[in-house]
């Protein structure tokens, strides 16, 4: 970033340009890489969102190349190995025929011999139509190995819009595009972290613009909400506390309030009964801080309202800490986790001088908290 500001003549924002609209995908992946880190700084983020074709259109365009490329490399390794799964049947079959051959032979028409003999046959050639139906084909894909530049791309093109959501201007903007289907389309790739940028892009839109987007806005809504439970059960048996299980549960929380879903859950219940054991023990209990519409059934909300915390209201403290740990020297609020626009913006505690507020009102609130880990602070 300290060089990309050296650069004279806006060169900084047209090497991301040119690098973006580039047909390399491993320079666009990159670019968008350093536009994740460059979009939190007021003096970059306008520019940014100058550069033609529009970023978040870049965005998309990248990230259905890459679902394409992904899907596409996987068809022909499926292909590949069923065709070397063909000739090692063709070997198998051709070995054990001759196998049985003899021992028909050897048995001389002894009928334990012979029942014995089926009771083989029927057991190899079950083994084999198991090992055939486990054959590993997405599994290739979706494991470290297969890592590769579409993989980078694709992930870090939704990391890339969810931190745009940290501005009103590029919310508007990456409303009116696509990228809400985008979402629904890999929050359940399990390549990289996909999966979890996916749901932090979804969580941060519905903290940033208060609103649960419709099951209208989704062309398979039954899909999303099943794969985001598939997503929690995953965390769940597996005792995950990670980014993940954390951002799924509240989507689903958010979710949760709408009436627009509720035919939806129920219709998910029925399909599977630990659903409904995942909302009444993790769902329901989550703090919504009061999020809710007006028209939304009361078996329905959940939380309370939280007065002490502003951070629903304004929507920057909802964003998401995964988009705002790799904001260099931005500090943000203590109390409500705005993170600053220019460095230095926010003022510190004049006592301790580590803890930073947006604002008097976002001091006095933390004050409670803070003043015990200000006294110790002060000692040091």
């Amino acid at each position: 970033r300290q060089i990309m500001f050296q650069l004279p003549n806006n060169d900084g924002v047209k090497l991301v340009e040119e690098m973006m609209t580039t047909n390399k995908a491993n320079l666009a992946s990159a670019a968008m890489l350093l536009a994740v880190h460059l979009v939190w700084d007021e003096e970059w983020r306008d520019p940014l969102m100058n550069i033609r074709p529009k970023i978040e259109e870049l965005c998309l365009k990248w990230a259905a190349f890459s679902m394409k490329s992904i899907v596409k490399k996987a068809y022909y390794m499926k292909k590949e190995q069923e065709k070397e799964e063909e000739a090692h049947t063709k070997e198998f079959d051709e070995s054990m025929k001759k196998l049985w051959k003899k021992r028909d032979e050897e048995s001389k028409g002894d009928d334990a011999e012979k029942e014995k003999l089926m009771k083989t046959r029927e057991l190899a050639s079950k083994e084999r139509k198991l090992k055939y139906d486990n054959r590993i084909l997405w599994t290739q894909v979706e494991t470290q190995k297969a890592v590769d530049v579409m993989s980078l791309t694709l992930s870090r093109s939704i990391l890339l819009m969810s931190s745009l959501m940290h501005h009103n201007d590029t919310v508007s903007r990456l409303s009116q595009t696509d990228f809400l289907n985008v979402i629904a389309a890999c929050v359940d790739v399990p390549i990289l972290d996909t999966c979890t940028s996916s749901t932090i892009l979804l969580q941060n839109y519905i903290t940033r613009t208060q609103s649960i987007p419709s099951p209208t806005l989704f062309a398979d809504p039954d899909h999303l909400l099943e794969a985001l439970f598939y997503n929690l059960e995953r965390c769940v048996n597996n005792a995950e506390k990670s980014q993940l299980a954390v951002c799924v549960t509240h989507v689903l929380a958010f979710i949760h309030t709408s009436h627009e879903w509720k035919s939806y859950f129920e219709k998910l219940i029925q399909k599977d009964g630990k659903v409904k054991v995942f909302i009444e023990t993790i769902i329901c209990s989550i703090d919504m801080g009061g999020f809710g519409t007006s028209d939304t059934p009361k078996s329905w909300r959940t939380g309370r309202k939280n007065k002490e915390r502003q951070s629903h209201k304004s929507g920057f403290g909802c964003i998401h800490e995964g988009c705002t740990n790799l904001t260099g020297n931005l500090a943000k609020c203590n109390t409500c986790g705005k993170v600053e626009e220019k460095r230095g913006q926010w003022k510190k505690c004049s006592r301790c001088e580590v803890a930073r507020y947006c604002g008097r009102e976002c001091q006095k609130n933390d004050w409670k908290v803070h003043k015990k880990e200000c006294k110790r602070l002060c000692q040091k």
